[in-house]
């Protein structure tokens, strides 16, 4: 068969080359040597509400258990602030994170992390900061950070860089769990 001049041999050979072709091309862009990190975030304000025992009965091994009214009685038992960071390696070989921070109204990004984390092949390495309400509430300096880049509408952007040299970002949004019930 000739093609532009050139003898290219029959039709079969002509696609099986084109077929390898495609086929080293798949495997070197989907391989799984390279890691591959998915980034997700969580932000939340918990509040615990404490509740009235309307009443006592005795339990299977001899305690007293209580029994506690629906409605809260508007004493706050418990309050904190979290932020819950996941990162998820999906290929084999291991990832480095050299730092991950947020990213602050202005553009700037302002660094959280002190030290490089290492998520290994097929797994997840998280990264909790939680602190109670209270006098002490901006003792943490990731969540005061977080507190002061936050807009109105209760997002943030945060970022990780990965030894690759690539940036990934997320949005994050606020979220209040709330156990109080008003009737």
């Amino acid at each position: 068969m000739h093609f532009l001049g050139l003898d290219v041999g029959n039709w079969a050979e002509l696609l099986g080359a084109i077929g390898t072709c495609g086929a080293v091309i798949f495997a070197v862009n989907n391989r799984t040597d390279k890691p591959k990190i998915v980034f997700s975030a969580y932000y939340l304000d918990v509040y615990q509400w404490g509740h009235d025992i309307v009443g006592s009965i005795q339990g299977t091994y001899g305690n007293e258990e209580y029994e506690y009214s629906e409605k809260t009685n508007g004493d706050l038992q418990f309050a904190k602030r979290e932020l819950r960071v996941y990162f998820s390696n999906t290929r084999q070989s291991s990832a480095l994170i050299t730092d991950w921070g947020i990213c602050s109204p202005s553009g700037g990004k302002v660094e959280l992390s002190n030290e490089p984390i290492v998520v290994r092949g097929f797994s997840v390495e998280s990264v909790i900061n939680s602190v109670e309400f209270g006098p002490d509430d901006n003792g943490n300096y990731v969540l005061s950070q977080i507190e002061e880049n936050i807009d109105d509408n209760g997002k943030f952007r945060l970022y990780l860089k990965d030894s690759n040299r690539k940036t990934q970002y997320v949005d994050v949004k606020r979220k209040t769990i709330d156990n109080k019930n008003e009737d």
